[in-house]
């Protein structure tokens, strides 16, 4: 075991026990069965990972590390609207790549595997099993504006940003008709989105975890308007070719309305991947680091 004086705490005492076992490391294979400093026994060599594994676990208690290329803006700055604009769009510029010290895994492209949709209108139903999904283009969205509010104990967050082009691929089943009778088709399909507008609303809740405060992420909504799209699906009907361009075309010229009309099915899955991936980042680091009250 290792030794602890009783007059310090548990981290006070195990920091300077790892910045001695760092001194002494090299020489652990050729020293005795154990390790003596100022006369004392820390450990012996085969507990040594079991020590570390406890550093580790205290380390992560304790918070993660905020990256220096991120701005830290603090709650009461009269300039924190500025700040945080400066400090979103640097992350939205590293989801190509990540951000490991906030355990934000590399977005662009943001992949999923499998998404169901169902869509019905009366008698027309559509039920879409999309797959293998790859999304190109989020580490180009532009902040335009961040909205920053604390009321008590909640945190309202608005990120107004714009994109260029959002290309997405995949593979899809789809099963489309009028009940009864529904066509089933499956294939490959891409979507080109340009001009892009939205704004990501969250709402969060500040709750006390070890004698520290971070903030979870309940709520989370956004609704993003396109200013053109192309849709390509080859060959859904494989045996009719002129079936096939019809529907090219009805998408072509109706894609504004078919969207408008999908959207209050996909926001639950776009919502539940934003909460997801904004609480990688705030239940990752303690409020005091990503938005300090001086």
């Amino acid at each position: 075991m290792f030794w602890m004086s009783p007059e310090c705490g548990f981290l006070e005492c195990i920091y300077p026990v790892t910045f001695k076992l760092l001194l002494y490391d090299v020489q652990l294979k050729f020293k005795p069965q154990e390790l003596r400093v100022s006369n004392k026994t820390y450990f012996k060599p085969e507990k040594m990972r079991v020590l570390l594994l406890v550093i580790a676990i205290c380390a992560a208690v304790q918070g993660a590390i905020i990256p220096k290329h991120l701005k830290i803006c603090g709650q009461n700055d009269v300039n924190k609207e500025k700040c945080l604009k400066k400090s979103v769009s640097s992350i939205v510029k590293s989801l190509a790549n990540g951000i490991p010290e906030l355990n934000l895994p590399p977005l662009d492209p943001y992949e999923l595997e499998e998404n169901v949709v169902e869509y019905r209108q009366k008698q027309f139903i559509a039920k879409f099993s999309i797959k293998n999904i790859k999304a190109y283009g989020f580490s180009s969205s532009k902040v335009r504006d961040v909205r920053l509010n604390f009321i008590d104990d909640q945190i309202l967050l608005e990120i107004d940003l714009a994109n260029p082009r959002i290309f997405v691929e995949g593979s899809y089943r789809a099963d489309v008709g009028f009940e009864p009778t529904l066509y089933t088709t499956e294939n490959a399909f891409n979507n080109t989105m340009t001009d892009l507008k939205w704004t990501w609303k969250m709402t969060g809740t500040v709750e006390n975890t070890n004698g520290e405060n971070y903030v979870r992420i309940t709520k989370f909504f956004m609704s993003p308007k396109v200013g053109n799209m192309v849709f390509i699906q080859p060959d859904v009907f494989a045996d009719n070719p002129m079936l096939n361009k019809l529907t090219q075309d009805f998408i072509s010229i109706y894609w504004k309305d078919i969207y408008e009309q999908l959207l209050p099915v996909f926001q639950p899955i776009w919502n539940e991947i934003g909460i997801s991936i904004c609480n990688k980042i705030f239940l990752n680091a303690p409020l005091k680091e990503i938005f300090p009250s001086n």
